[in-house]
């Protein structure tokens, strides 16, 4: 039987090893559920398409982000679950995190850059114009990214 006045088992460090262990859990349930009641229109909409940019990009996408909340759930269940955290175990979270955030953010605008160059006939300026704004907002990203400083408010609050 737990006690629940042990002032260990309320500490905040344990709660909020718990509280990231059951979101983790939770995201990991929710999206193999999403994926379970999709898959008959998947296997009807894109598996039997022909072969196309956008259908590689949204396959991609689709799998990667099961496989990515897999490994964010095992990292916060093991790497993440004794205390004290370790400065390198964070750091390594939450930069897996941003990364993969940000990785499939970029997959889901680059099916939709295909999608409107398509609607514009694949018109090259607008071609032009999709592929440079991408490109520049992909840069400031992943440079902000590059130099974020493990000190910041979003780190101390990850961990």
């Amino acid at each position: 039987m737990v006690n629940h006045g042990d002032p260990l088992v309320h500490h905040p460090v344990w709660e909020s090893i718990h509280a990231r262990q059951y979101i983790s859990l939770s995201a990991v349930i929710c999206l193999l559920w999403e994926h379970t009641l999709t898959l008959s229109q998947e296997y009807t909409f894109v598996w039997k398409s022909r072969l196309t940019v956008t259908k590689w990009l949204y396959l991609i996408m689709r799998y990667l982000s099961i496989a990515c909340q897999l490994a964010n759930h095992w990292m916060s269940s093991n790497l993440l679950s004794s205390t004290p955290l370790s400065k390198s175990a964070c750091t390594s979270w939450f930069n897996f995190q941003a990364s993969y955030a940000t990785v499939v953010h970029s997959l889901f605008e680059l099916i939709l850059i295909v999608r409107v160059w398509v609607l514009y006939r694949r018109a090259g300026f607008v071609g032009v114009i999709l592929a440079c704004v991408y490109l520049c907002e992909q840069t400031l990203v992943w440079y902000t990214l590059w130099n974020a400083d493990s000190t910041s408010s979003s780190m101390r609050l990850a961990c």
